[in-house]
């Protein structure tokens, strides 16, 4: 029972703490709110009829003077109790909270909702998940959430609560099955995957914990042992995306996948176990944007996997653009590390993979063309000639300079060939190093310049993957 009233309630101390008063203040009846239906003693009687059976409450009001007498009932009780933490406290003035709960009985109270059966004198319909209900819910679903049930913006026609599920028509009875179990939501790289066999939804698909490339190959090689190499049987896969944001889950993804689509994405590899051994561990999650600060920006991560399903391909200057956007970030701290670089390494194994996969047919070619290729030459030189001048000990800002330049075309590139020819000349490097550098410049100098159509595109992601390959 809650009571809605500004009548007080209180304890009024003097400086004598044996001199306490209760300060009662009750004239009027008081406006109660209080659950009619849900609340009962263990022979299903519910407090509100025993309320009313015992002249407690009347027109969901409760009586001034009872509401006097169960105060100073329980004043009397608790005085001597409060009496010594009253005297000991240095904050008379802050007073003392306290909560009164006026039961009915001194038997047990059960929280007992009613259920759709005893809504026996109401007319039933069936909802649309077959059962018979007379009434719809009115409360969130714990663990499966579509939609909102409460906010009008993203609900059905704008309604909520119990209007929000007759809508959909969704019963009490139907509400209790509505559930999305643990074991079937995979957690990858911070978002939350369900993969379904729509043949056997029963079927449990085990966890990869390599990233969602990894998730899904596995998945596609588990349906195929299942149904065997006759593919009579094409078992469809339901695979849905979310992001949990505080009490709401945002559908990223949903989508439906046959074997044979999912043939067509894996089995274009020759040996699909070799195949399997060489991919990167979270692959695809490199593509995830972390931005600045604490926001995470999904749009390429999902975008990439949309695109692999759906056997669609990424504009391969977008992907290229996203890889240098990144690799700038890092770079004054990449090229400040030691060698042998773990993160270096694996940034460039992971981009070379995903442009392979997202941008081309064939895994077979090579994803550079002549003029990324003339690029990716001049970082190995690059490379070298770092490790050269600083094992001569010849080490200066100009060094990093040729490292940091915000783009490498055609002319920057050239540039960046001219300052190692000069720095090489004027190196007082000893001669087996010296040899030893001039060969590697002779061993990889590109044959052909890049091509005048071409000549003010950003080469950066090549020309730093030969760069890290050397210095890594």
């Amino acid at each position: 029972m809650e009571i809605e009233s500004n009548n007080n309630l209180g304890i009024d101390s003097k400086e004598n703490t044996n001199n306490f008063r209760e300060n009662i203040n009750a004239e009027n009846a008081l406006k109660i709110r209080v659950n009619k239906t849900d609340y009962r003693t263990e022979n299903n009687i519910t407090i509100y009829d025993l309320y009313k059976k015992y002249n407690v409450i009347s027109n969901d009001s409760l009586d001034s003077n009872i509401f006097y007498k169960i105060s100073k009932e329980f004043f009397n009780f608790i005085k001597s109790k409060w009496i010594d933490e009253f005297a000991n406290s240095k904050e008379k003035s802050m007073g003392t909270r306290f909560l009164l709960i006026i039961l009915p009985s001194s038997k047990k109270i059960h929280y007992m909702p009613k259920t759709v059966d005893e809504d026996n004198d109401q007319d039933k319909i069936v909802d649309s998940f077959g059962n018979e209900t007379s009434g719809f819910p009115k409360d969130a679903t714990q663990t499966a959430k579509f939609l909102s049930f409460d906010d009008p913006a993203f609900s059905l026609n704008c309604r909520t609560k119990n209007e929000f599920y007759q809508n959909l028509s969704i019963g009490k009875n139907s509400f209790k099955t509505i559930n999305i179990p643990n074991e079937s939501v995979f957690n990858i790289s911070g978002l939350s995957w369900i993969f379904t066999d729509l043949d056997d939804p029963s079927y449990k698909f085990e966890q990869a914990k390599k990233g969602i490339y990894h998730q899904l190959l596995s998945n596609y090689l588990k349906l195929k042992q299942k149904v065997g190499d006759s593919y009579q049987k094409q078992s469809c896969i339901k695979i849905i995306c979310f992001e949990k944001n505080q009490a709401k889950l945002e559908i990223l993804f949903d989508d439906n996948l046959t074997m044979q689509s999912m043939r067509k994405i894996f089995q274009r590899f020759n040996n699909i176990d070799i195949f399997q051994s060489n991919i990167p561990r979270n692959a695809l999650e490199i593509l995830i944007d972390k931005g600045s600060g604490t926001k995470i920006i999904w749009s390429m991560y999902i975008n990439a996997i949309q695109s692999l399903l759906h056997e669609k391909k990424i504009n391969r200057n977008l992907i290229l653009s996203f890889f240098i956007k990144k690799i700038r970030a890092k770079i004054f701290e990449w090229i400040t590390r030691p060698k042998n670089n773990f993160e270096i390494i694996e940034f460039f194994d992971k981009s070379e993979f995903c442009i392979k996969i997202l941008t081309t047919s064939d895994l077979d070619i090579t994803i550079m063309n002549p003029n990324e290729e003339y690029a990716y030459k001049l970082g190995l030189i690059a490379g070298r000639y770092v490790t050269f001048k600083k094992n001569a000990d010849e080490q200066s800002n100009s060094l990093k300079d040729i490292l940091t330049y915000s783009k490498y075309d055609r002319e920057k590139l050239r540039f960046v060939f001219h300052r190692i020819g000069i720095g090489i000349n004027i190196s007082n490097s000893n001669e087996s190093n010296m040899k030893n550098m001039l060969d590697y410049i002779k061993q990889n100098h590109p044959s052909n310049e890049i091509s005048d159509d071409d000549a003010n595109k950003d080469y950066s992601y090549f020309f730093y993957k030969g760069v890290f390959r050397e210095l890594c």
